[in-house]
């Protein structure tokens, strides 16, 4: 969605959408362009123009949700500082000019996607099966007790919550850390 140069401080700004998307706000007399993103572009753009003592300019706004499924507005905002981080004058402000941003606006709608196959989840292990599976790994039991508190605690991957499973294990079997006997 590209909207004409518009002076916000006047409230003329009733088009612009509620839906996330990234915007690029121009200052009247500093020139450069402020791009950034938002979950509801309405309220971010009024923030803006409402703390800012020059008039703001919208140069376009992008409808991530409409324009490209799938995809965030801080992926999208990510995208465009990037393209443009040889011209960053400051945080998120820019020294580009409006057919500049038309231009990567398009080159950012036909972009090859990031990922093009789905990411593959491992189920994190949970405190009890990394405990087990370091047990096993020293020998059982009988040889994590031989080791003592302090030498089973100084193990790697072991923590806080490993270590009172692991007491609770031995103590339960009827063995004592070397330590106690």
């Amino acid at each position: 969605m590209l909207l004409a140069k518009l002076n916000l401080n006047l409230g003329l700004f009733h088009s612009v959408p509620r839906s996330p998307g990234v915007y690029f706000l121009r200052s009247s007399t500093l020139k450069v362009v402020k791009i950034g993103c938002s979950l509801d572009l309405k309220s971010r753009v009024a923030h803006i123009a409402g703390g800012f003592p020059d008039r703001l300019e919208i140069v376009a706004l992008l409808e991530v949700v409409r324009d490209v499924p799938d995809c965030e507005p801080m992926d999208a905002e990510r995208w465009f500082h990037r393209r443009f981080a040889d011209k960053r004058r400051a945080y998120e402000w820019f020294d580009v000019t409006p057919e500049e941003i038309l231009e990567a606006i398009e080159a950012w709608r036909v972009r090859p996607p990031r990922r093009t196959v789905p990411l593959e989840l491992k189920p994190i292990p949970s405190v009890a099966q990394r405990t087990e599976a370091l047990i096993a790994e020293l020998g059982g039991l009988a040889a994590v007790a031989s080791l003592g508190r302090l030498g089973f605690h100084k193990r790697k991957g072991v923590g806080r919550k490993s270590f009172h499973h692991a007491a609770y294990l031995v103590r339960a079997a009827g063995l004592k850390w070397k330590d106690e006997q």
